[in-house]
């Protein structure tokens, strides 16, 4: 087409429009943009027709369409204004959204269950996108951050082919990941922020936790989202891991409750997931070349740990807006489609199909258990039905079932109960016994006789009448001792519970869900239970445990030899198994009202339940001033010489309600109550006072130990201290066991020839409690029954100490003869126990009991006067002596010189089949020195860490490597202690050695990198709050042992923390480990390893003189050294 014709064509076009317009001419599009030609723009004459025409157009177009026009704005302008209204709604609702959430959170808050404590938490729940459930917990005085992941999926998820997967996999998830690939890098951050993280597997879930500085929550959170967002399994880590999880297999082996589980599976239906070996070895894990471990990690993380089965809990003193936040990274762990339902284990059954046996089972002490296999719902569990039936099975007082059984029969020396076992639909309760031996003792007449006893216990308790009643009181000291936790703050290891809780109960409950009861007593679920528990046959599953089972004149064939039908090597097992006899099932069952009637006594209301728990209101009364007639004159004049020390011990508290000064409560405790206050010094008794409401709970603590100076000089006197104190302590449990039932706490122990009583009750009734234990303690009468029931309580419990791990013998045992002037071994005591006459203990009245001297510390909701009241009704009481007025007992430690060592070799005493060995180095450092401690508390949780990641994860030298500091007295020292079974006693300490000289290469760098941030964890340390009276109560009575009256040495370690220089760390640690270093090294080898008298390897790196003792006779001479030993006050 030509330019000419083109021209044409386009004005003929245009006429024809003017003309003609279109009937949708309305479309604006259809307007061509070749209307004016580019020809006619620079012609005026042409443009001004143009405009003409197109005004006519445009005239002729509004005309022809003027109808649709209108109608068409009228539309635009509707939708522009429905618009605006859609806009203005979604502004709104967003609104009501966010206002409604916030108001949600708020609600849910609100009706969390709490304690009273519980003043400073704020709570926040969080659902994120990919179905994870969150609970945000916000403490202004929390001097930490913790925070718990918590998995619902266990061991009983594991495919049968890989026993022990999910226990691998728990190992695993902590090493490495994707975004942080380095190996234990969550550790290494925790370590240099003084934390530490954690995690165990149970059958049905999973919990991992951790704590440390709140300055690294955000980052650590990070870390610890992308190990189960991208975790990495590679071939090296698989390899040592392995490793560990078969070295805590081969220390399993050697515990009584490990072996009891294990032979609860074997017994158990095989299709049935708790038949399986959840611990897991390289055996079960690495040894099946069909399975590729890699691959099945995998698949286990991926199909099980799902965001939809999991909890998280974060506790932290930072705003939990920040928090929410740091967390919402836990959004990208992964959904898995094709696997978000829980598993129901309902589907299983019961695992025991085979009830009604009794089994012989080879063991290292005569014990008694019973299984009870019951039905339960755990939607009930606010019922309580065994817990309610503990209270009255935990009484010792007479007419109860174990005063039957201990006191009269003389067929137990020691009871206790557990929930074994715990499911949807089903719970498993243990009843154990520790047999006591008499003269015509046996297995037979032993389990019937107690078995018989119980079932008739469980009959009388169905017919009494105050059930209703008790069961409130019981309901009410539960929910007192909630209500008045004496903790106003969180541990890492309750934050893990509550995350495990999330997963199972409902929100509200997670704080509560150990404590809550039912408000009515559901008596039938409580007689159904008992029902089930006397029908033995189609309940219970008997075992005996005991070294040694021959009795020749036994009727049952089964205890007439020590052998044994089965032997399950995997668990170290030896037993064999019977169906009960219908006549043995008839003795046991036999239900005697007349026997009822004359053994047990009704149950009575407690009258040590308090009725008042209000706090002590210090500011408007007097009683806070101490007494100082009570404080020995003697002892102001040999302290006036140290005004600074006298104005510490003897401070009054400075404060009248009669001088009209407003008083401050918070203020006044800070002035005048921070550190305790010597409250009585005369008549044979030392005590201190510390007023002390920071868990704002109306309880009360006080420690006491007896001191008897001359049970401590030989062997003989020491095991007679020994059975003295166990008898004291069987009495207090008969005539105090209502109080113990109350919530009361009673901890009795004998060591270094004290009795050490640690009381914690409510305040209301505590002076009763205390008066009642001093009455007992003065009137107690010694008959053979008592002697005999305490001789044997002791040999069991010194029997104990074989079942010890090697490093546990090593630290309690070994080290502590090693270390101390007067130490005995448990095997030494065992010996002298059978030695012992009743007269011995009855003497100890006669001729001992004038030497005895008292200490004592009071702390919690307790005035001064009330405190010093206490101790006169003691001295109304009983005595002391007063003939040396240096109270506190001291003890004699070795002093070792420097560049000295000792490697002091010696056999494990546990089993012959027990392969571990253990190390424990004993780096002594001095007496108490501010300075030294702060820099003590710098490196050694890094220290700490290293070890582990060197030792354990490298090396492969065992499951336990730890480094801690150790007191003894007033004097410092550091422990390094390995446990495991790949290399010999020795060759552990080279190892150590070659660890501490690699830590010491990279110790500058990683002081100039990390210095600031050390001083601020060693801060965090140190500046902690204990987390209950008893922690408060054990860091004093450490103190006054040691003869360290400067309380408060915690606060100069704080402030020499600002001065210290990497120099001054890095001579330290040059001085304990190499230059000066005074070193104990205890190797405990296995049964099967020679003692060599020979220094192997690199031992000698530093020492002039290293001496090697490997027998008995060599260690005895080197005790007797007295120029060794220094006095260092307690231990």
């Amino acid at each position: 087409m030509s330019e000419s014709l083109q021209k044409r064509h386009i004005q003929d076009e245009e006429q024809a429009i003017i003309q003609n317009p279109p009937e949708n001419s309305s479309n604006c599009g259809y307007l061509q943009r070749n209307l004016i030609s580019r020809e006619d723009l620079f012609d005026r004459e042409k443009n001004q027709s143009l405009l003409k025409r197109t005004k006519t157009y445009l005239s002729q177009l509004f005309i022809g369409n003027q109808s649709i026009i209108e109608k068409s704005c009228i539309f635009i302008t509707i939708v522009a204004l429905i618009t605006v209204l859609v806009g203005i709604s979604i502004i709104i609702i967003s609104t009501f959204n966010a206002q409604n959430l916030k108001r949600k959170e708020q609600f849910a808050s609100q009706y969390i269950i709490k304690p009273k404590t519980d003043q400073n938490n704020t709570y926040k729940l969080l659902t994120l996108p990919n179905k994870l459930q969150i609970m945000l917990i916000s403490n202004k005085q929390a001097q930490y951050s913790a925070v718990s992941l918590d998995v619902q999926a266990g061991s009983w998820q594991e495919p049968q082919q890989v026993l022990g997967l999910s226990h691998f996999l728990e190992h695993m998830i902590f090493l490495k990941c994707e975004k942080y690939p380095e190996k234990g890098y969550l550790d290494q951050i925790l370590s240099k922020n003084g934390g530490y993280s954690n995690a165990y597997t149970e059958d049905d879930n999973t919990n991992f936790y951790y704590k440390t500085q709140t300055k690294s929550l955000e980052e650590t959170l990070d870390i610890f989202a992308n190990m189960f967002i991208s975790p990495i399994f590679d071939e090296d880590s698989i390899q040592k891991e392995s490793s560990a999880v078969d070295d805590e297999y081969q220390i399993d082996l050697a515990k009584e409750d490990f072996k009891l589980e294990s032979l609860l599976k074997q017994i158990s239906d095989p299709i049935h997931p708790f038949s399986r070996f959840s611990v897991g070895n390289t055996q079960t894990l690495l040894e099946n070349k069909e399975i590729n471990i890699k691959d099945e990690l995998y698949a286990f993380k991926s199909k099980f740990y799902t965001p939809n089965v999991m909890k998280l809990v974060v506790y932290t003193n930072e705003d939990l807006d920040k928090v929410e936040k740091y967390v919402q990274v836990f959004s990208n762990i992964p959904e898995d489609n094709n696997s978000n339902e829980k598993t129901n284990f309902q589907l299983f059954g019961k695992p025991i199909k085979d009830l009604g046996q009794i089994i012989k089972l080879k063991g290292e002490n005569d014990k008694f258990s019973i299984f009870f296999q019951l039905d339960f719902d755990r939607k009930n569990y606010k019922k309580r039905p065994l817990e309610f039936l503990d209270y009255f099975l935990q009484n010792e007082k007479e007419g109860s079932l174990v005063y039957f059984l201990k006191n009269k029969e003389s067929l137990i020396l020691d009871f206790s109960t557990e929930k074994f076992l715990d499911q949807q639909n089903f719970l498993i309760f243990h009843l154990k016994f520790t047999l006591q031996k008499t003269e015509n003792f046996s297995f037979e007449n032993s389990y019937k006789k107690i078995t018989n006893s119980l079932l008739n216990y469980l009959d009388f308790l169905k017919t009494q009448p105050i059930l209703d009643q008790i069961y409130h009181e019981k309901s009410k000291i539960q929910d007192l001792s909630f209500t008045f936790k004496t903790s106003s703050t969180f541990s890492e290891k309750d934050i893990a519970q509550f995350a495990k809780n999330l997963n199972f109960f409902n929100y509200k409950e997670v704080l509560a869900t150990q404590s809550l009861y039912q408000d009515q007593f559901d008596k039938q679920q409580f007689i159904q239970i008992l029902n089930q528990m006397q029908d033995i046959a189609q309940s219970a599953i008997l075992v005996l445990q005991s070294p040694n089972f021959s009795e020749k004149t036994a009727q049952e064939s089964l205890f007439k030899d020590n052998e044994f039908d089965n032997n399950v090597p995997l668990f170290s097992l030896e037993y064999s198994q019977r169906t009960l006899s219908e006549t043995s099932i008839q003795e046991m069952t036999n239900i005697d009202q007349e026997f009822q009637k004359n053994t047990f006594i009704t149950p009575q209301l407690n009258p040590f339940v308090p009725f008042s728990t209000k706090l002590i209101e210090v500011c408007n009364q007097n009683e806070m001033q101490i007494n100082l007639e009570q404080i020995s004159q003697n002892e102001l004049q040999k302290k006036s010489e140290n005004q600074d020390f006298l104005k510490k011990i003897f401070k009054n508290f400075d404060f009248s309600p009669e001088d009209n000064t407003e008083c401050d409560f918070q203020t006044f405790l800070n002035e005048n109550m921070n550190q305790p206050q010597l409250i009585k010094y005369q008549k044979g008794v030392e005590s201190w006072f510390l007023f002390d409401q920071y868990f704002l709970s109306p309880k009360t603590a006080a420690y006491f130990a007896i001191q008897m100076p001359n049970m401590n000089k030989n062997i003989k006197q020491y095991s007679i201290g020994a059975v003295y104190a166990q008898i004291f302590e069987n009495e207090l449990q008969k005539e105090i066991s209502q109080a113990l039932i109350a919530d009361y706490k009673l901890d009795i122990q004998y060591k270094n020839s004290q009795i050490r009583l640690y009381v914690e009750g409510w305040s209301e009734n505590f002076p009763q409690v205390i008066q009642k234990i001093f009455e007992i303690y003065e009137k107690m009468q010694i008959n053979s029954e008592q002697f005999n029931l305490a001789v044997q309580q002791q040999a069991e419990y010194f029997s104990k100490f074989k079942e010890q791990n090697p490093i546990e013998q090593g630290f309690y045992i070994f080290l502590q003869k090693s270390l101390k002037k007067s130490f005995f071994e448990p095997e030494e005591v065992l010996s002298n126990l059978n030695k012992l006459k009743i007269e011995n203990i009855q003497q100890i009245k006669e001729k001992e009991k004038n030497t005895f001297k008292l200490t004592s510390l009071f702390i919690g909701n307790i005035q001064a006067k009330q405190a010093q009241d206490i101790l006169q009704n003691i001295e109304n009481i009983t005595t002391f002596s007063d003939k040396n007025l240096n109270l506190q007992q001291q003890q004699q430690i070795i002093n070792i010189n420097k560049l000295d060592s000792y490697f002091i070799r010696v056999k494990n005493q546990g089993t012959e089949n027990n392969k571990n060995r253990g190390l424990v180095n004993y780096y002594q450092i001095g007496e108490r020195n501010a300075r030294n401690y702060a820099i003590l508390n710098t490196f050694i949780q890094d220290l700490n860490t290293y070890l582990f990641q060197f030792l354990r994860s490298e090396k492969q030298l065992g499951y336990q490597v730890q480094a801690q500091l150790l007191t003894i007295g007033n004097i410092d020292s550091l422990i390094i202690s390995i446990l495991g079974d790949q290399v010999s006693a020795p060759e552990m300490n080279n190892y150590v050695n070659e660890a501490l000289i690699k830590y010491r290469e990279q110790l500058p760098d990683q002081l100039e990198q990390y210095l600031q941030l050390l001083k601020e964890a060693a801060q965090y340390r140190l500046n902690k709050h204990k987390d209950s009276l008893k922690e408060t109560m054990e860091y004093l009575v450490q103190k006054m042992e040691g003869l360290n009256y400067s309380f408060e040495s915690d606060q100069l370690s704080i402030n020499e923390l600002e001065y210290l220089t990497e120099e001054d760390i890095i001579y330290f640690y040059d001085q304990i480990f190499f230059e000066e270093k005074r070193l104990i090294s205890i190797q405990v080898h296995n049964q099967e390893d020679s003692l060599d008298k020979k220094i192997q390897g690199n031992d000698n790196i530093t020492n002039e003189k290293i001496m090697v003792i490997n027998d008995e006779k060599t260690l005895k001479n080197f005790l007797s050294d007295k120029s060794f030993f220094t006095i260092s006050g307690n231990s």
